[in-house]
């Protein structure tokens, strides 16, 4: 009986030794995902791994230039994208600026193109937003 007695007794300590390591687990990643914030540089900038650019690549079918404000022009570009569905109508973008001759340099190097362009939009327009472009690049063949 006394045997008995000690192993329950020992087996009670054991789990509360482990339901203690558990609970020290759990406040220990709560912890550690709750102090993960955006970390600022020493002149003040927030540090972050999240690229600031867009790539898309695909043929142009139709672009068009427009005056989006006074004196302020916008490119409007639609474009099949590689491997879409040709069941749904190309995606429009819209670039801030005159950006007609270097997607008419990219276009007439090859019938593919990569435009890079800045994730967040820079202006809006009558509810429409501008990117800023960055580059544009042929691609001759696409495996």
């Amino acid at each position: 009986m006394k045997e008995t007695v000690e192993r329950i007794g020992f087996l009670a300590l054991l789990a509360l030794i482990l339901l203690l390591l558990l609970h020290i687990g759990a406040l220990l990643t709560h912890a550690s995902a709750a102090t993960v914030a955006t970390q600022r540089n020493s002149l003040g900038a927030v540090i972050s791994d999240i690229n600031p650019n867009m790539y898309v690549l695909g043929r142009v079918v139709r672009g068009s230039l427009h005056e989006c404000d006074k004196e302020e022009w916008c490119t409007t570009v639609e474009i099949v994208e590689y491997k879409s569905a040709l069941l749904l109508p190309p995606p429009t973008m819209t670039f801030c600026g005159d950006e007609v001759k270097p997607i008419n340099e990219a276009t007439n190097k090859g019938v593919w193109v990569i435009f890079t362009y800045r994730r967040q939009g820079t202006r809006i327009y009558s509810g429409i937003v501008c990117h800023d472009l960055v580059n544009v690049i042929s691609v001759k063949e696409v495996k």
